[in-house]
């Protein structure tokens, strides 16, 4: 089963933190687990402490390929089905998987995200600043706006003696852990209104990372024997995927992430009635140094005979022939790749008591000239939310072009959830993509009201 779900995720990615999983980020309650999202979270919270156990959460998208006729639970839980090619030739397997590929009428975009989330904490040290810390250890692969002309489609139409152009792309593939602590404020404190500014500093171990850019557009033309071009600006590189040292940590780095929160009430109202959140998440870089490669191509007139490149086993020999007669080319023992920065914007509106609306964009920031990216979201949902209980419902439209519906629950020290829900139970006919999230906690204490020193579960004093 294992190896099943491996290749389907080869699959769906053709080369993996959730992007936004609403349910661990914006609720009230989310602890700990909302200062990822925003620093500044828990400090306009009406928790006076929270403690993370475990969480952990898996999402991947894309626009190349798809299976048929499946969803998650099915593929995780029926092991004899045959992975098969709609568009191979025979007769199919009675039990056949089917996969087959877009036609994609834009650009093409891949994005896989992975996090575990081990033991975390935060609590206030006095009404004005909290202190937490939380660790994970995160997988991301990304490829955006890459051209169309790579879609399986188009190249099966790539005939020889016809050059074809390809865009400038970048595709690259990042796993890390992460120690921050995290530091809130309360800036403003006043009748009706309730502002607080948060910072996460990160320490961040690398453990493995790919990357492969083309700087511009590349014309290449095809024969019986070769490939060839007139034109070519290459960077490649991978720290611990081929020849990976004895050695767990391959690179080092430094992150950050900065928040604020406004909240708002009522004349006369005990409760909130919208609050503004405006967030910087995953500003940071990993210097990676050890198992590493990487190469720099820039020349004309290249060559690849197309059996060199079937028998190709590592990065270097692909460096080789690539810089034969070709002019400038460099190789490095190092490189630096960048987190998939982003810029987070929320609000919540209070319909009721325990009824809320809320509304967020995370729009990628492009740091650095190696970088993982996220995928651009918009998000739209619904909750009800208490203590003990919590129901959601959010609509997402991830990269402004697939819309997507979704649903988590708390129940407790429990939260399980998807931003992508149909995809785990219902049949897909194009399954291309999934999205699960979980977290176990202990249960938070909520804050004492300054006045009454009882349990304060009106959100804002």
């Amino acid at each position: 089963m294992w190896l099943r779900v491996l290749v389907v995720s080869l699959l769906a990615s053709q080369v993996v933190l959730g992007q936004n999983q609403l349910g661990l980020h914006i609720s009230n309650y989310a602890g700990a687990n909302g200062l990822s999202l925003n620093p500044a979270s828990f400090q306009v919270s009406p928790l006076s402490w929270d403690v993370n156990i475990l969480s952990g959460g898996v999402y991947f998208e894309n626009d190349y390929a798809f299976l048929e006729n499946t969803n998650s639970l099915k593929l995780l839980t029926q092991n004899s089905q045959v992975l098969v090619d709609r568009n191979a030739e025979g007769t199919p397997p009675a039990d056949g998987l089917f996969y087959n590929f877009f036609y994609p009428a834009g650009r093409i975009n891949l994005s896989v995200n992975a996090f575990a989330g081990l033991p975390a904490g935060v609590f206030r040290v006095n009404p004005k600043f909290s202190i937490g810390i939380f660790t994970k250890a995160r997988l991301a692969f990304s490829g955006h706006k890459l051209d169309n002309n790579l879609s399986k489609p188009q190249l099966d139409l790539w005939l020889e003696n016809n050059e074809m152009s390809f865009k400038p792309l970048q595709v690259s593939a990042l796993s890390w852990g992460e120690v921050a602590i995290n530091l809130g404020f309360n800036t403003t404190r006043k009748i009706r209104t309730k502002s607080a500014f948060g910072v996460n500093i990160k320490y961040l171990i690398g453990l493995g990372a790919a990357y492969f850019k083309n700087n511009q557009t590349i014309d290449i033309l095809p024969t019986s024997l070769n490939y060839s071009s007139p034109q070519a600006s290459l960077q490649f590189g991978q720290a611990g995927v081929f020849n990976r040292p004895n050695k767990a940590v391959l690179g080092k780095g430094f992150g950050f992430d900065m928040g604020y929160s406004f909240k708002k009430k009522k004349k006369g109202g005990q409760q909130y009635h919208y609050q503004l959140n405006a967030a910087l998440v995953d500003i940071g870089w990993i210097s990676f140094n050890k198992g590493t490669e990487a190469y720099d191509i820039n020349g004309s007139n290249l060559s690849l005979l197309k059996e060199e490149l079937n028998d190709l086993n590592d990065l270097n020999e692909l460096a080789n022939l690539l810089s034969d007669g070709s002019g400038n080319s460099s190789a490095q023992s190092n490189f630096v790749m960048f987190l998939p920065a982003a810029l987070h914007l929320s609000a919540d509106y209070r319909l009721s008591q325990y009824f809320l609306l809320n509304a967020a964009i995370n729009q990628r920031l492009k740091l650095g000239k190696i970088r993982v990216e996220r995928d651009n979201l918009l998000a739209l949902s619904a909750r009800f939310e208490n203590r003990w209980f919590e129901a959601g419902v959010p609509l997402v439209l991830t990269n402004y072009q697939k819309l997507r519906m979704g649903a988590w629950l708390r129940l407790g020290f429990l939260t399980i959830g998807s931003d992508n829900l149909g995809s785990l139970f219902i049949n897909q006919n194009q399954y291309s993509g999934s999205d699960l999230y979980f977290a176990i906690r202990l249960m938070p204490g909520l804050k004492k009201n300054r006045h009454t020193k009882k349990a304060d579960a009106c959100y804002f004093d």
